[in-house]
């Protein structure tokens, strides 16, 4: 599984980690599962055309779970104190290329919490998935009727109205 990681704030280094099982590292190559790339130097996994990006909340994620197998590059990690349970939110935003959306779509749906209202959603400029425990929304941006459709399914799974404000 590969996880890129670029810092927003700092001078837009990135540094791609690639997870490798530990019997498979020979240990000529321990020190090369870090790479290091200045600005202007892609890694190629993910096409600026081609990307959808989102927002998961870790604490969304079921105590065991592993959310694999879907590379992802992430963008920005932070922790917030919002006013409900858990009180203390991370917030680790990602990107997905387009040809993985629906594979991390699928991924998600098995990991995330069922009970509490849980659910993540990511979108592109033209689509939008909302996803939550054991179910995957897709829609077009701007299709009211499915967009409704999702929100009911919000409610039912009790997560409250300030929360149904996801793009698109």
């Amino acid at each position: 599984m590969t996880l890129q990681w670029h810092d927003d704030f700092a001078s837009r280094w990135r540094a791609t980690l690639i997870y490798v099982p530990r019997s498979d590292i020979s240990p000529n190559r321990r020190r090369c599962l870090c790479q290091v790339r200045s600005p202007g130097h892609s890694s190629g996994m993910l096409d600026a055309d081609a990307v959808y990006s989102g927002t998961l909340v870790g604490e969304s994620v079921r105590v065991g779970a592993e959310l694999e197998g879907v590379p992802l590059t992430v963008t920005k990690v932070s922790r917030v104190r919002v006013e409900d349970e858990p009180e203390l939110w991370t917030l680790i935003y990602f990107e997905v290329a387009a040809d993985r959306a629906a594979d991390l779509a699928k991924a998600l749906s098995r990991v995330l919490e069922r009970d509490g209202g849980w659910y993540c959603d990511f979108r592109s400029d033209d689509e939008v998935f909302v996803v939550f425990c054991d179910r995957v929304f897709r829609y077009r941006r701007g299709d009211r009727a499915a967009r409704s459709t999702v929100e009911d399914y919000a409610r039912s799974m009790g997560v409250p109205e300030s929360q149904l404000d996801w793009p698109g």
